[in-house]
C-alpha cells in the first residue's frame, strides 16, 4: 500500500488480516497507521506471504478494533485479535 511518499504491507488469508508492515511498525499499530492515510494505492499478489503472522482475526472485526483503538488510552488492555508478537507495540 502506498500513500505519497508512505508505504506499507497488509496481507490476508482465506479473508483474515495475517500481517501489517509500516516502517518498523508491525501488527495492528501499522494497520491504524495505514487506516490514518487519506488515500492509498494498492497492488495485490497472491504469490507472497508474510514470515509470520502478526494480527489474528477476521478483517472486518480487527479494523473496527483497530479503529477503535485510536480512541482507547495507551494502558487499555490489548484486543484479542493480537498476536504475542505484536503485544509490545500496544504498550
Amino acid at each position: 500500500m502506498v500513500s505519497g511518499r508512505r508505504g506499507g504491507l497488509v496481507f490476508l488469508r482465506d479473508g483474515k488480516l495475517t500481517y501489517a508492515e509500516v516502517e518498523e511498525l508491525r501488527g495492528l499499530i501499522s494497520l491504524l497507521e495505514i487506516v490514518t492515510w487519506e488515500y492509498v494505492d494498492f497492488a495485490y499478489d497472491s504469490s507472497l506471504r508474510p514470515a509470520a503472522e502478526t494480527i489474528l482475526g477476521p478483517w472486518d472485526k480487527v479494523l473496527i478494533e483497530t479503529i477503535n483503538s485510536r480512541k482507547r488510552p495507551t494502558n487499555a488492555p490489548v484486543p484479542a485479535t493480537t498476536s504475542r508478537s505484536t503485544r509490545r507495540w500496544w504498550s
